[in-house]
This record gives C-alpha cells, structure tokens and sequence, in this order.
C-alpha cells in the first residue's frame, strides 16, 4: 500500500476529510456549482423582463403614450428572456 494511493487501481484516496470531493471542495460547493446554470436562467428571465417593462415605462412617461410602451416592453423583455432560456437550455445539455 503507498501512501495516499488507492492499493486497488492507483488513484488517490480521498483526503479532503467528510463531506468534500477528491478536490476538497464541500458538498456546498458541488450543489452550487450544480445549481449555478439554472440560477443563470432564473436571474436571466427576471433581469430581461424588468429591463423590459422599466424601458417602456420611462418611454410612456417621456412620449405620454401609457400603457402602451409598458405592454410592449414587457412582452419584448419576455420573449427576449425565454429565447435566452432556450440558448442556455441547449448549452447546458
């Protein structure tokens, strides 16, 4: 048996103590590295949709065209949110 060494194939053993990967990261870690795509999306919808909304609102205020810019921007910051989902979809798997 050599030190630090799994006898059966060679490969280190775990050293990183319980609840850490071979690379001593925590369990913490590994699900926030997993979850991190799907926050992206989450945040990536929100961002686009309040982008959206909040540039026709300040344009219905500056032309005194309301609701109408609001309505616009919303739907454009939606669709636009939702075609970034589907790329990050596709990226991921």
């Amino acid at each position: 048996m050599g030190v630090g060494n799994d006898s059966m194939n060679g490969e280190p053993e775990n050293t990183g103590g319980p609840g850490r990967d071979d690379d001593g990261r925590s369990s913490v870690a590994l699900a926030l590295q997993k979850a991190g795509p799907f926050l992206h999306m989450g945040w990536t919808i929100a961002i686009s949709v309040t982008l959206g909304a909040g540039l026709g609102y300040w344009l219905d205020k500056q032309l005194d065209t309301s609701p109408w810019l609001l309505i616009v921007g919303s739907i454009l910051g939606i669709v636009g949110g939702f075609v970034e989902l589907i790329r990050l979809t596709k990226k991921i798997g």
